[in-house]
This record gives C-alpha cells, sequence and structure tokens, in this order.
C-alpha cells in the first residue's frame, strides 16, 4: 500500500469518526430534549389533572339530602367553573410529545364537557322554573356521558382522571331535582291555566250580577206616585229573578280549583243574598199594592219593607267582602 492510499484510508477514518461522533452528539441532544420535553409535560400535566379531581371530589358539598342546595351552588358553583377553565387554557398552552397525543386530545373534550355539565346544573338552579328544563336535563346526562367516556381514555404516566362517586351522587341529585321540578312546573302550568279560566267565567258570572244589582226603592217611589207603575216594578224584580237563577245555573257548572273555593263560595253567598233580597222586595211590592190606600201608613210601609232591607244590607256586606278576595284574584292574574 503506497502513501497516498494510507493518507486516503486515513482520511476516511476520521470522516466516519466524525460523521459517528456528530450522530452520536445529535442523538443524545434529541433524546435529551425530548425526554426533558416529556418530563416537562408529564409534570405539567399532572398538576392540572390533580386540581380537575380535586374539584370535581369537592362538589359533594353542593348536595342536600336526596337533592341539591340550589344557594350554595349558585353561590360557589362559578368558582369551580371558572377553575376548570383555567385549567382548559393551562392545557391547550402545553406541548404535546406524540406518545400523548390523543389522551391529551380526550383530556381536553372531556375538561371541555365537564365545565358544560357545570354550567346547565348552575343555569337549572338560576331558572328552576325555565321552559327548557327538559333540554337542560338531556344535556346535563349528554355531558355527563361523554365526560366519563372521554376521561376514561386519558393516561398519562398512570395517572387517571375521572367524575369520582360523589362527583356522580351528586350529578344523580341534580337529576332528580330537575326531573321534580319539570313535574312541578307542569303541575303548576295546569294549576294556572284552570285558575285563570276560572277567573274570566268568574268575571262573566260577576258582570251579569252587576248589571242587575240595584236597590229598588226609587222604582217603589216613582209607583207610589203613579199607581200604574207597580206592574212594571213587578215585572221589573221578576226579570231579576230570573236573570239570578240564570247566573247561579251557569255558576254551579264552573270548575273550581282548590285554591279558588273561598272566592267562589263569597259569590255563590252574594248571589243567594240578592236572590232573597230580590224574593222578599217581590212580596213587599205586591203586598203593597194590593193594600187599600187607607189602610197604608208610614209605620205599616216601613215594617213591610223591613226584611227585604235588612237582606239588602247583608247582600250589600257580603258583596264588598267578596269584591275584596275578587280583586286580590284579579292582581294576581291580571297585575297592574
Amino acid at each position: 500500500m503506497n502513501l497516498q492510499d494510507k493518507e486516503s484510508q486515513k482520511t476516511l477514518v476520521f470522516a466516519l469518526v466524525f460523521i459517528l461522533l456528530g450522530l452520536v452528539a445529535f442523538y443524545g441532544t434529541y433524546y435529551f430534549f425530548t425526554k426533558k420535553s416529556l418530563s416537562t409535560y408529564e409534570k405539567n400535566i399532572h398538576s392540572e389533572i390533580r386540581t380537575i379531581n380535586n374539584i370535581n371530589e369537592s362538589t359533594p358539598k353542593f348536595i342536600k339530602g336526596q337533592t341539591i342546595d340550589n344557594e350554595k351552588i349558585l353561590s360557589e358553583l362559578p368558582s369551580l367553573i371558572s377553575s376548570l377553565k383555567t385549567s382548559e387554557e393551562n392545557s391547550k398552552g402545553f406541548v404535546v410529545m406524540d406518545k400523548y397525543k390523543s389522551d391529551h386530545e380526550n383530556l381536553i373534550k372531556g375538561l371541555k364537557d365537564n365545565i358544560s355539565l357545570y354550567e346547565q346544573i348552575y343555569l337549572v338552579c338560576k331558572n328552576p322554573k325555565s321552559k327548557t328544563l327538559k333540554n337542560t336535563l338531556n344535556l346535563i346526562n349528554k355531558f355527563r356521558d361523554n365526560c366519563m367516556n372521554e376521561y376514561s381514555l386519558v393516561s398519562i404516566k398512570r395517572l387517571k382522571i375521572t367524575l369520582p362517586k360523589e362527583c356522580l351522587d351528586f350529578i344523580n341529585n341534580t337529576v332528580f331535582f330537575v326531573e321534580k321540578q319539570i313535574r312541578q312546573n307542569i303541575d303548576n302550568e295546569i294549576a294556572n291555566s284552570q285558575n285563570k279560566e276560572f277567573f274570566n267565567s268568574l268575571t262573566t258570572l260577576l258582570d251579569n250580577l252587576n248589571s242587575i244589582n240595584k236597590n229598588f226603592s226609587k222604582d217603589i217611589d216613582n209607583a207610589r206616585q203613579d199607581s200604574s207603575l207597580y206592574n212594571e216594578l213587578l215585572n221589573k224584580i221578576t226579570n231579576t229573578k230570573y236573570t239570578i237563577d240564570k247566573i247561579k245555573s251557569k255558576a254551579s257548572n264552573v270548575t273550581v280549583p282548590q285554591s279558588s273555593i273561598n272566592v267562589y263560595n263569597l259569590f255563590t253567598k252574594t248571589l243567594d243574598d240578592y236572590s232573597s233580597y230580590i224574593e222578599d222586595l217581590k212580596y213587599a211590592v205586591k203586598t203593597e199594592m194590593l193594600t187599600p190606600l187607607p189602610e197604608q201608613n208610614n209605620t205599616s210601609i216601613d215594617k213591610l219593607y223591613e226584611g227585604s232591607n235588612n237582606k239588602y244590607y247583608i247582600f250589600t256586606d257580603d258583596y264588598n267582602n267578596f269584591m275584596k278576595e275578587y280583586n286580590n284574584l284579579k292582581n294576581k292574574f291580571l297585575p297592574q
């Protein structure tokens, strides 16, 4: 081997050694930084997972017997939601290695559903009479199931994330509360509808009564001035009695809600009072009409109308009592 060949071999060896050292340095550096990045990610994500787990483990404080504590949820749940959102933002900012890419994606999805779940629970407590409660209930169940499924797919260096049993108990109590509230809202809506229907019927009956409600003293005075008006007066009284009987008949067919029994009873009593007044008045007018003038005097006339006058006072008193209750009902369904 000549000198030139030896030099070439020597150069080739140096080149190979240089390349080999370069490769070792490159992979060593790559491994070092990859390992360091992986270790940093694991450390950071572990911290967030522990925070999330601690938040979910704290939810039993919102349980109240077999239901939930609305006031505590309204005052304290927003803070937990805010903390979960902070963990979500932090986790989105981490550099994720391929090894944990799938775990990280499921963590973010699960965390998003975790937040949405609590937001729906907060909305339920904020407006338990909402007409969209049934939809909210479906969302609560959906977010819970999705969150549990997505969290179950996360395992980062043997650290798990989950909705613990205590948290699931809280969610189940919330579901029970919402289901009960939905039934109660439906019952209230039906009752409210019945009350409004009753109020409208009662208003119509009251208008009918008011149209005939009068003290006939002026008509009696006119008849005394012109005896031919007695028959006209008796016809008016007879027609009034007929109208009262019609109102009574209609009133007897009205469906009365439990909460309105008192006002209904006051109204029927008022009708009975006025009917009794009209009956006594008719008797008194007819008697006066048939009594010869020489036999009439102020004392006998006053005594003749004593019963009807007393009954009109009773009617007036009961009518005023009824109107107080009626106006209370009116203010309830027709607020000013």
